[in-house]
């Protein structure tokens, strides 16, 4: 291993801490150093595998994920030994004469030109993670001496990845803010299909419209099967966009308008590779009005305040003559308003007049 890349790497992702972008050029470089054809990082527990590749293990990792491999790998079982010593490596799984005999070598790592193993553990705090390397067959396995160099790595790595993590729950936060602002009851989960932060419309609906047992949705009248299915789809990278699972799901109430829940996974620079949270659900209550911000509506079409006290009826009883009688004032007098509402709107009727305001939320 070169010392002098192995060191100039350690500072790269501990300088990654604060810059997302920078893990690539970190794992590359580490990869480097330690004599490896590719490095990466990726999920040990929960849904996954969520891979950060490096170029050189690009193909490999779509193949790990995509032709199921990552079922098949049978070195989650050095995972316990990985969890007490910081590393784990092929020879502490499998004997390198049963290696040879193997499909996963034979079929899956050696066609694509590697064959050696090893594995770093990284912990965020309340997660762990695997820096995984992967050497060719020409350079050999991952020795005893350079173990014991690559589990300090681990600590360096670890220590990154909880900077990271901590800040990316304070961009979690304003997150958080603005879907408060803008889209109302919102769930932000993480890959466990936990809630980690809601909005304040939605802590309001916690015990009333749904509740959460052991940090996930759940409801008192019913199961939440394919609530379930579609939220684990959600933060599941390799669905097609029109996959079934990806389409909102509907949560019947007894003698109530249903719930409407609906998962987007965050993607991009949404969020980071360490974020707490992979998606965000958004809860509509069909039992609720509409949201609507007459205010807003008045000031820009330029309102009188009896026009908008008549359209603020209008929304809420969709009705000239119940409005009307609402504002204790003749039909008349109502039908006149909503005549003027309408040709400031320039607005048809009734459906169109709430269909507009409906809109400015």
């Amino acid at each position: 291993m070169d010392d002098e890349t192995l060191q100039r790497a350690e500072t790269m992702f501990l300088d990654a801490a604060t810059d997302p972008e920078a893990w690539q050029a970190a794992l590359e470089m580490v990869a480097r150093a330690t004599r490896s054809k590719g490095a990466a990082i990726l999920t040990v527990e929960g849904r996954g595998p969520f891979v950060l590749p490096t170029s050189e293990m690009g193909e490999l990792a779509e193949r790990y994920v995509k032709d199921g491999w990552h079922q098949r790998d049978f070195r989650y079982a050095g995972i316990p030994l990985m969890k007490r010593s910081g590393i784990m490596v092929d020879q502490d799984i499998v004997a390198p004469d049963r290696m040879a005999r193997m499909d996963y070598y034979a079929d899956f790592l050696r066609p694509m030109g590697f064959g050696w193993f090893a594995g770093l553990r990284v912990t965020t705090g309340d997660d762990l993670w695997c820096l995984t390397f992967q050497r060719g067959e020409d350079v050999g396995a991952y020795l005893p001496e350079d173990q014991v160099r690559l589990a300090r790595l681990g600590d360096v790595v670890s220590r990154a990845a909880t900077i990271a993590r901590r800040l990316e729950f304070i961009r979690l936060d304003g997150a958080v803010d603005a879907a408060d602002a803008t889209a109302g009851a919102c769930l932000f989960i993480d890959r466990f299909c936990r809630i980690v932060r809601m909005t304040a419309a939605a802590e309001a609906m916690v015990g009333r419209q749904f509740h959460i047992r052991q940090g996930r949705i759940a409801f008192s009248h019913c199961a939440s099967d394919a609530l379930d299915r579609h939220l684990a789809a959600s933060i599941w990278p390799d669905l097609a966009p029109d996959a079934a699972a990806l389409r909102p799901v509907t949560v019947s109430r007894p003698g109530q308008r249903p719930l409407v829940f609906h998962a987007i996974r965050l993607r991009g620079n949404a969020l980071g590779f360490f974020a707490p949270a992979f998606a965000m659900v958004t809860v509509k209550d069909l039992e609720e009005a509409p949201r609507h911000d007459i205010e807003t509506f008045g000031r820009h079409y330029r309102l009188t305040p009896s026009e908008l006290r008549v359209a603020q009826a209008i929304i809420e009883r969709h009705g000239v003559i119940e409005a009307a009688t609402s504002l204790g004032i003749s039909h008349e007098t109502a039908r006149s308003h909503a005549k003027a509402l309408y040709a400031k709107t320039s607005t048809a009727n009734q459906v169109e007049l709430v269909s507009l305001i409906l809109r400015f939320r």
